[in-house]
């Protein structure tokens, strides 16, 4: 097979998965917005269309993108792993920063300000420095009103994928074959340990 065809194939394969998390995170939009039409309708639950129905299969695009944005990340960083790639692993996180951070920090102080000047807006939702503070650094935590969300509920999922980043990050030292296995014996380990701690509330 020619370099030229190998590209074609190379290209035509990445296009058909970029494809699949396009329609992954359609899948996500319509999760969102079949429950917040069902929590609208939750005070009336008679009133609620046959077709509010939030869940299967909208709620698996969530699934569906983290694996492919895990796989394409490991394809991508091939040449930038290993123990002579020191600085690597800022290269990486400087890169996820600039593509994650502002635009999130941006809504979040936008939320935290429509919070602040009119609190009426969001039902049980409070004014809480440390909620901020801990939203604005990805740390997952117990919001005043309840439930282990950021200020912007939408970003629990940036909690997690931040997370994998840094975990990603601290191990491109080692050679891509030795840094998969370190990152799946640890994620597989807090997969099991989620099944042993016992569940509150």
């Amino acid at each position: 097979m020619t370099i030229e065809n190998q590209a074609i194939l190379k290209n035509n394969y990445f296009e058909s998965l970029q494809f699949l998390r396009a329609l992954a995170a359609t899948l996500v939009c319509i999760e969102h917005i079949l429950y917040e039409i069902f929590v609208s309708f939750r005070n009336n639950p008679d009133a609620m269309p046959s077709w509010v129905t939030p869940g299967l299969p909208f709620v698996s695009g969530v699934d569906i993108f983290f694996v492919l944005s895990g796989f394409l990340m490991v394809y991508t960083t091939q040449t930038m792993v290993g123990g002579s790639k020191k600085s690597s692993w800022a290269v990486f996180l400087k890169k996820r920063i600039i593509r994650i951070v502002p635009l999130y920090w941006f809504y979040t102080s936008l939320m935290i300000a429509v919070l602040l000047i009119a609190p009426q807006l969001f039902g049980k939702a409070q004014a809480d420095f440390w909620h901020f503070v801990q939203s604005y650094l990805f740390i997952p935590h117990e919001r005043p009103a309840g439930g282990i969300r950021p200020v912007l509920s939408l970003g629990w999922t940036l909690n997690y994928e931040m997370f994998f980043y840094m975990v990603f990050a601290a191990f491109m030292f080692l050679s891509q074959k030795w840094m998969l296995r370190a990152m799946s014996f640890i994620f597989i380990t807090l997969a099991a340990l989620h099944f042993s701690v016992p569940k509150t509330g």
